[in-house]
């Protein structure tokens, strides 16, 4: 069941397109942040505690410095922490603050990582131990990815393959047992008409990094990869893969005993182009995977349209089903043994309305739901972020737009059975 939508920031009044991270815990609590602000961009937050409303917004910082690309974690224990970098114009530093109930945000604690460095990620473990990743390569290409537990401060080196080379596309996940796995492409040479791979290494706390290797086809490109891992160290990853003309997907499952196996086209229609690409696994295996898929001829893509496909251990890979016709983005969510959500936003056609938000749900014992619309209003929209907890509940924000005018909406889900 959906809420209502509410309207979260009316005037958000950013030059640039935006995104706005929400994040819910296993209690249902919700938080939401963005950046808003045309000639200085400070970092606000909303949240929705359990039994009440939406709260204010709340600006976090002191404002003195430009607020970048805020990353939404959400604590196990139950609580809220955000990160992001502040730029006065001369210098970039890192920051981070915590969201706790009855006292609100923390004041910003820097994070004490180079300042040339780029912030790629964040995950919190069962313990509490908050992982960060960051690349530390130079404006050459040289160095690498630097791990860090923030509790214990023990800081871990990722040694780059080979020669060094740009680490695009970073992906990593990192389990209750402190096991990390990461996943990125990079060039095999620094020359014009290089070829991309996507790489792999896994971290562990006994045996350090393992070797790096490339896991895609080696022929043509590979680019912007995909990471889900399951409890039991199952592990898939799903990439773009130029066949000659066009990119489709392909991916690659990870057994701990076997390792990686050999890649597979997840695609099959010949001619289509594949874009945003994402998945998530649950804690069997089950593996859900959407995309978006462009119908091309000539080289020239009219329409497009989302599609999911399933892998599920034993069984293999099923078929690949339309779920949205006119579809822009996809993105997928997963909860208990293959119940899964998945929002985007689509063309319609509609007379003064170019895009909407919606929604489709999946079980294995029923199968797809029918395709709903979560938003009500006649605008543009786009972005849509989503967040699930171990229950099922998801919260979705989005960006609204009227003649240019940006706004930002979020609606609950709660499911039913």
């Amino acid at each position: 069941m959906w809420e209502s939508p509410s309207l979260l920031a009316p005037s958000p009044k950013d030059t640039g397109e935006s995104f706005s991270p929400v994040g819910i815990d296993d209690a249902g609590n919700v938080w939401l942040v963005w950046v808003q602000g045309q000639d200085h961009k400070r970092l606000f937050a909303r949240s929705r505690l359990i039994g009440q409303g939406w709260g204010p917004a709340v600006p976090i910082g002191s404002g003195a410095e430009d607020a970048l690309d805020p990353i939404l974690v959400i604590d196990p224990s139950g609580s809220a922490r955000v990160f992001w970098d502040g730029w006065d114009g001369v210098r970039l530093r890192h920051y981070a603050s915590r969201h706790e109930e009855g006292y609100g945000w923390s004041t910003p604690a820097p994070v004490e990582i180079l300042e040339t460095s780029v912030l790629r990620g964040v995950h919190i473990d069962g313990s509490g131990n908050v992982l960060l990743v960051w690349d530390c390569s130079d404006e050459n290409g040289t160095g690498g990815v630097r791990l860090i537990r923030a509790v214990t401060g023990e800081e871990i080196d990722m040694e780059p393959p080979a020669s060094t080379r740009h680490m695009l596309g970073l992906q990593f996940e990192a389990s209750e047992t402190g096991t990390v796995m990461a996943v990125w492409y990079q060039p095999d040479d620094t020359e014009a008409g290089t070829k991309y791979h996507v790489w792999t290494a896994t971290y562990s706390p006994i045996d350090g990094w393992s070797t790096p290797g490339i896991v895609s086809q080696k022929e043509q490109d590979a680019i912007e990869p995909r990471l889900a891992v399951a409890r039991n160290g199952d592990a898939m990853v799903i990439w773009r893969q130029f066949d000659g003309e066009f990119y489709g997907i392909s991916g690659s499952r990870f057994d701990p005993g076997t390792g990686w196996a050999q890649p597979t086209q997840i695609i099959t229609a010949a001619g289509d182009e594949a874009v945003y690409p994402d998945l998530a696994m649950d804690a069997l295996g089950n593996t859900f995977v959407v995309w978006v898929q462009r119908k091309c001829i000539q080289r020239r893509c009219d329409y497009s349209n989302a599609w999911a496909r399933q892998f599920r251990p034993g069984s293999g890979w099923g078929e690949a089903l339309r779920i949205a016709d006119g579809g822009d983005s996809a993105q997928v969510a997963v909860h208990g043994q293959g119940r899964v959500l998945v929002v985007g936003s689509r063309a319609t056609g509609r007379l003064f309305k170019q895009s909407e938000i919606w929604a489709r749900t999946y079980s294995l014992s029923q199968g797809w739901s029918e395709l709903m619309r979560v938003e009500s209003n006649w605008a543009n929209t786009g972005h849509p972020q989503l967040s699930m907890n171990s229950k099922g509940e998801a919260i979705v924000s989005w960006e609204q737009y009227v003649l240019g005018h940006r706004t930002i909406w979020a609606t609950q889900y709660h499911p039913q059975g």
